[in-house]
C-alpha cells in the first residue's frame, strides 16, 4: 500500500534539481546590472542564454512534477518567463524584453520536445 502512495511522483533527486533550477532563475532575475558573460558576448548571446536556461528549467519541471503533462510544464515555464520579464522592468540595469520571453518559451518548448522524443525511445 505504501508503494501506491508514491506512484506517479518523481524520485527526490529530480525534485531537488527542479527546485534548485527555479531558485537559481529567481535569484538571477533580481540581480541588478548582471556581469556580462564573455562566452555569450555576441548579438544573440542573451537570447541563447534564455533559451538554454528555460530548456533546462522545462526539463527539470517536467521530470520532477509533471511527468504525464509535458505541455503543462511548458506553460508553467512560459508563464514564469513572462513574469520574470515583467519583474525585471523596475530593476536598475535590467529591463523586460519581449524577445527574452520569446526565447524563454522557445527554450522551454525545445526542452519538452527533447524529453518527449527521449521518452518515446525508451
Amino acid at each position: 500500500m505504501a508503494a501506491d502512495a508514491t506512484k506517479g511522483f518523481a524520485p527526490w533527486p529530480h525534485v531537488v534539481l527542479a527546485v534548485i533550477a527555479w531558485l537559481v532563475v529567481a535569484a538571477l532575475t533580481f540581480l541588478p546590472d548582471p556581469p556580462p558573460v564573455a562566452v555569450l558576448d555576441f548579438t544573440w548571446g542573451d537570447k541563447l542564454a534564455h533559451f538554454g536556461v528555460w530548456c533546462v528549467l522545462a526539463i527539470a519541471t517536467w521530470r520532477a512534477f509533471l511527468p504525464r503533462r509535458p505541455w503543462l510544464a511548458w506553460a508553467l515555464c512560459m508563464g514564469y518567463g513572462v513574469v520574470v520579464e515583467l519583474v525585471q522592468m523596475p530593476i536598475p540595469g535590467r529591463g523586460g524584453e519581449v524577445g527574452d520571453a520569446v526565447a524563454d518559451g522557445l527554450g522551454a518548448a525545445f526542452g519538452v520536445m527533447m524529453m518527449m522524443m527521449w521518452e518515446r525511445r525508451q
